[in-house]
C-alpha cells in the first residue's frame, strides 16, 4: 500500500511512465501495442500479470485516480485546480516567511498551475492517461474527458 501512494509522488512519474510502457509495451508512436491481448483485442488481464506488473498497473491507476479531477465536469476540474493553486501559493507563502526561495508555481505574485493547465496536460497527463487507455482500452470515456478538459484550457488561452 505504501508504494502504490508513494508512486502518486510527481517526481517519480517520468521514470513510472516509462516503465509502465515499457513493461506493457505500449507503443505510443503508431497507436498499435503489443498489450499481450487476447484476440478479441481485450487488455491484459489479472492472470496475464505477474505480480511485479500488477503491482505497476495499480500504481499507474492510482497515480490516474490522484489525477482524477481532469476528467471530471470542467466546472468541478476548474474548483480542484483553483484549491490546489491556493494550496501551492500557501507553501509558497511558507517558504517566503521562512527566508527561503519560493518554489516555482507557488509565488503569488507569478502565475500559478491555473496559468499552466495546458502544459500539464501535454506533457504528464495526456501521455499518462493515452497509455494507460491503450492498456485497458474499456477505460477511453476516461481519457475522452480528460481531452475535453484540455480543449477548455487551450480555448481560454487562445
Amino acid at each position: 500500500v505504501i508504494e502504490m501512494v508513494l508512486a502518486t509522488d510527481m517526481r517519480q512519474h517520468f521514470s513510472q511512465y516509462s516503465l509502465f510502457n515499457s513493461k506493457l509495451s505500449i507503443n505510443l508512436d503508431d497507436g498499435s501495442g503489443s498489450r499481450r491481448a487476447s484476440a478479441d483485442g481485450a487488455a491484459p488481464s489479472g492472470s496475464s500479470l505477474d505480480d511485479e506488473n500488477k503491482s505497476l498497473v495499480l500504481q499507474v491507476a492510482l497515480k490516474c485516480a490522484d489525477l482524477g479531477h481532469l476528467a471530471c465536469l470542467h466546472s468541478v476540474h476548474r474548483r480542484w485546480v483553483q484549491v490546489l493553486e491556493e494550496e501551492f501559493f500557501r507553501q509558497g507563502d511558507r517558504e517566503a516567511a521562512a527566508g527561503l526561495p519560493v518554489s516555482a508555481l507557488m509565488d503569488r505574485s507569478k502565475a500559478g498551475v491555473s496559468k499552466s493547465q495546458t502544459g500539464f496536460f501535454n506533457i504528464v497527463a495526456l501521455p499518462l492517461f493515452r497509455s494507460f487507455v491503450k492498456a485497458f482500452p474499456s477505460l477511453r470515456p476516461l481519457l475522452e474527458e480528460v481531452r475535453g478538459n484540455y480543449a477548455i484550457w487551450r480555448a481560454e488561452e487562445e
